[in-house]
């Protein structure tokens, strides 16, 4: 029974006053305090599919999720890549059309005649094509820039024509 006694011994503390023993607990009641660190955040959640956690602190959608929205923007990006480069290349084909359509009606020479306005014919130089067969015409007496569809000229025979016109 001795020997009892003797493994009991160990564990309480009889060589500690009771003061000091108080005093030990109240030490180590007050480090526990501090030295517990706040509980981590609560896991965070994918905001799409809200499944799955986020890939890092700080985002807001799993792997899966992320790689789908990344996948639609670059769709969408090359989508629209793609439609302004169609609409900067629209005009241009259709200047060429129209000025396939010109050349083959007057030749390769730029001064026609405006014969679509009430007045008497007017000279005027080419100075571009546009879409929809339209041309955009300087009038060589006053220099001003006018838009007038393929329709409207005539070939320009050079000013013995204009003079012509006006005698008659």
């Amino acid at each position: 029974m001795n020997d009892a006694t003797e493994q009991r011994a160990p564990a309480q503390s009889p060589t500690l006053p009771s003061n000091q023993h108080s005093s030990m607990q109240a030490g180590s009641a007050a480090t526990d305090q501090p030295s517990q660190a706040s509980p981590p955040p609560p896991q965070r959640f994918c905001s799409h599919c809200k499944t799955e956690p986020v890939r890092r602190p700080g985002q807001r959608y799993c792997k899966r999720c992320h790689a789908a929205s990344c996948k639609f923007y670059r769709r969408r990006n090359k989508e629209e890549r793609i439609a302004l480069k169609a609409a900067f290349q629209q005009p241009t084909l259709d200047a060429i059309v129209t000025r396939e359509k010109f050349e083959s009606r007057f030749g390769v020479t730029r001064f026609v005649q405006l014969t679509g306005m009430k007045t008497l014919p007017v000279r005027a130089e080419v100075m571009s094509f546009m879409q929809d067969e339209q041309l955009e015409v300087r009038v060589i007496e006053t220099g001003e820039l006018l838009n007038v569809s393929l329709h409207q000229v005539e070939r320009d025979l050079g000013p013995q024509s204009v003079a012509a016109v006006e005698l008659i």
